[in-house]
């Protein structure tokens, strides 16, 4: 893992913050059987179980699909419009298209695991409750051991295990800002045959690029440019960009090996893994993981070789051509890895809980 030590991480600080959280986690994620005492405060009971009248729930779940239409469309005048503006829009055509969530599952709103509704009707109150996942119409509260699971893991189509292997690597590592958010120009780029470029679509067609591709071609070029740590990202490279990156070859079997915080596209996966095991994550924690993968995307826009002036949030570009501009994207990257850590945190212990919960059913 010459790689994660190669000079091209953030101040010493944050070799004492790793030392810090591995300490804490390490703690924080012992097994459940070394003491009675913490394996009894995790018993998926209705004694452990707190409980919310109805009317505050219906009152947080307006608040709280309020609040998802607001972040998962663009601005416009009415939901109609912003709809349709997704399409076209580079920060929220790749939420809604990479990401493949239910808009319609993720507004009903959600306090969290072990939870339960005072006077809870399923048919009554079926528009803003999950149905599958309560354990009873006069109690109801979001419970693991009622996912239809095997035993190894798996929660429907999600691997709830590998994820959480995922979540506790990746923040257990130093972050690394050093890639520059080069991803992007590694699947812009022609090839490395100068008399014959071929070029692949583009993710964005409906945008004009800021720069020209003899630029982006150079870039990618330059020595040890490329040092992407995302295979989600890694797998959109040009074939002949994929050989120049320093972290090669990636893949999803090594995800948990290679995945690090600094990295912008982890962040913004922080999202991915809240609504997949939605409802079981609360509803805030869902919010603020959105707010996160947007304020990320939108990073990931600028620094780009695309012109996303015309972009909310967009209108300043991170030129990472030039040093000033890779000054800026590493500020970004930090500014994300704060931010993150938190979030990154608290998804970890709700998968944690979930496996622990289900598992002892």
């Amino acid at each position: 893992m010459e790689y994660f030590s190669s000079g091209f991480f953030s101040r010493r600080d944050f070799y004492i913050f790793t030392l810090i959280k591995f300490v804490v986690i390490t703690m924080h994620l012992a097994p459940r059987g070394s003491s009675t005492v913490a394996a009894a405060s995790r018993a998926s009971t209705r004694l452990g179980a707190t409980s919310i009248k109805l009317s505050d729930w219906t009152a947080r779940a307006e608040m709280h699909a309020s609040e998802l239409n607001k972040l998962v469309y663009p601005s416009g005048d009415s939901l109609k419009s912003r709809m349709h503006l997704v399409s076209q829009d580079p920060i929220y055509n790749f939420l809604h298209s990479y990401y493949r969530y239910s808009v319609k599952d993720l507004k009903k709103f959600s306090p969290g695991i072990d939870v339960l509704l005072e006077d809870a009707d399923l048919v009554k109150h079926k528009s803003f409750l999950i149905e599958r996942l309560m354990t009873a119409t006069s109690e109801g509260y979001y419970d693991p051991r009622l996912m239809k699971a095997p035993a190894d893991g798996r929660y429907g189509w999600i691997n709830v295990t590998k994820i959480r292997d995922i979540l506790s690597a990746t923040g257990l590592k130093q972050p690394f800002f050093g890639c520059f958010g080069l991803h992007e120009w590694a699947m812009l780029y022609s090839g490395s045959n100068l008399s014959e470029p071929t070029l692949l679509p583009r993710h964005q067609e409906q945008l004009s690029l800021r720069i020209p591709q003899s630029v982006i071609d150079d870039v990618v070029r330059g020595s040890g440019q490329l040092k992407c740590t995302h295979f989600d990202a890694w797998r959109f490279f040009h074939p002949d960009a994929q050989g120049l990156n320093i972290v090669s070859p990636l893949s999803r079997e090594r995800q948990v090996q290679f995945e690090q915080p600094g990295c912008i596209h982890a962040t913004m996966d922080l999202f991915k893994y809240a609504y997949q095991l939605y409802p079981f994550v609360s509803s805030e924690l869902l919010l603020q993981s959105l707010k996160l993968a947007i304020k990320a995307r939108k990073i990931d826009m600028r620094a780009s070789p695309y012109d996303v002036s015309h972009v909310e949030g967009c209108e300043e570009p991170l030129c990472v051509e030039t040093s000033e501009g890779r000054r800026l994207y590493v500020a970004a990257q930090e500014d994300l890895f704060e931010l993150s850590s938190p979030i990154r945190t608290s998804l970890l212990q709700v998968y944690e809980d979930v496996l622990w919960r289900y598992s002892h059913s």
